[in-house]
């Protein structure tokens, strides 16, 4: 008989939908010697139904939606709003569905450096969901849930990365009129091995234990990208991303995605959700923008789902926005055009990984240039000094600085 297969490294996004979906459960979802997570079939189990090829959603793609409308977007509350990621747009969608009595899931940061996905009952719920994570995430371990509140008519509002959501729609089988979703614009996931491994590192050099983490700390303004460790509500370890933190500096150069995140067929202009929430590297490019540009969200709507939640966010008076020309964020923001291009040093990273099965010294290595510039920026205090003179520099001498430290 032959063997049931799936598809490989490059187009596995470990949504988990073939093992929640798999009939005879002979689906396991295991890592590998990279710490990424993959299913594997129990071929001596399986009764070759195939329904866990119908399900993958890189072997059968959902179909996405037209190209929606663009606008720049943010909480009204002005805490909600300083203490959340981007905009606070997910904190009022959660308030909007606990209001409303709908089910919603949101993901929380675990202290040993994992995140898993929750329901959302409370708004201390809320709470533990709010920021960003940029870690993988299992989202099947809540699919059935889903399911099941669908199949029952109740409204449940999810936000989730684009794969996620492709595994949410073809586990359910149709775009429910029940089911909203949130699309989240993404950069690429990384194992949960490596922040774990990053976390023990700081403990150990800190003799401290961590119970919280931020990847983008309230406390030093969540637009700085700070990530940090607490312990008993005190931070004991702080950095930014040009501050050679390597799992934040490995994250946003691009160098311990998933393989599949550099073939990310969602990195598209047409999305999955009904809503697409992300930060905007474009507002003000093409029309001025009058107000603060500090913690503001780019919102696209592409249904009428989406564009309902959006009226009920307005009316509820829980976000402000404003309708932004398109090319604000289908022309500069990089995910809605291409995939995330791996680091120069990628394969030096995955070779020396391979032979030490340590994140830290693997990322330094791979980054060494990186930290150098960095190290060379930082003693020169140019990020004070472009700061202090941005106020006052021509727009071509503000652009040459920011290629210089880029």
């Amino acid at each position: 008989m032959t063997e049931m297969t799936l598809v490989g490294p490059d187009q596995c996004t470990a949504c988990g939908a073939c093992a929640a979906n798999c009939p005879k459960k002979c689906i396991q979802m295991v890592q590998d010697e990279l710490g990424c997570y993959y299913p594997k079939i129990q071929n001596d189990k399986c009764v070759q139904c195939g329904l866990c090829r119908k399900t993958c959603p890189a072997i059968t793609p959902p179909e996405k939606l037209p190209k929606g409308t663009v606008y720049a977007a943010w909480n009204a509350d002005d805490e909600q709003r300083k203490n959340a990621a981007s905009g606070g747009i997910a904190t009022a969608i959660y308030e909007h569905a606990l209001i409303k009595g709908y089910k919603t899931f949101g993901v929380c940061s675990l202290p040993e450096g994992t995140a898993e996905y929750i329901e959302i009952k409370t708004r201390e719920d809320i709470e533990r969901c709010r920021n960003s994570k940029y870690v993988y995430t299992d989202i099947g371990r809540i699919l059935m849930s889903v399911k099941r509140y669908i199949k029952d008519g109740k409204t449940v509002i999810l936000p989730a990365l684009p794969c996620q959501a492709a595994a949410v729609l073809n586990y359910l089988g149709d775009r429910s009129d029940n089911l909203i979703l949130v699309d989240i614009v993404c950069h690429g996931v990384c194992p949960d091995t490596y922040l774990k491994q990053h976390v023990a590192c700081i403990e150990k050099k800190r003799k401290k234990r961590a119970d919280a983490l931020f990847f983008r700390d309230p406390r030093y303004a969540t637009n700085q990208f700070v990530f940090s460790l607490y312990q008993n509500e005190k931070p004991f370890y702080h950095a930014k991303v040009h501050a050679n933190d390597v799992y934040q500096l490995g994250y946003h150069k691009a160098l311990s995605y998933r393989e599949n995140c550099y073939h990310c067929a969602y990195a598209t202009k047409q999305r999955l959700g009904d809503m697409t929430v992300s930060d905007f590297s474009g507002l003000g490019r093409l029309a001025p923008f009058e107000y603060p540009r500090d913690s503001v969200s780019c919102m696209i709507v592409s249904s009428e789902k989406g564009e309902k939640l959006l009226s009920a966010l307005i009316s509820e008076n829980r976000i402000l926005c404003h309708q932004r020309p398109s090319g604000e964020a289908f022309d500069y923001e990089k995910q809605l055009r291409a995939p995330s291009v791996p680091h120069a040093g990628r394969q030096v990273f995955i070779q020396h990984y391979l032979n030490s099965g340590d994140y830290v010294s693997s990322a330094r290595r791979a980054l060494k240039r990186d930290i150098a510039k960095n190290n060379i920026v930082n003693g020169l205090h140019i990020p004070l000094i472009k700061k202090r003179l941005s106020g006052i520099l021509p727009k071509n001498i503000k652009k040459w600085i920011r290629n210089v430290i880029k």
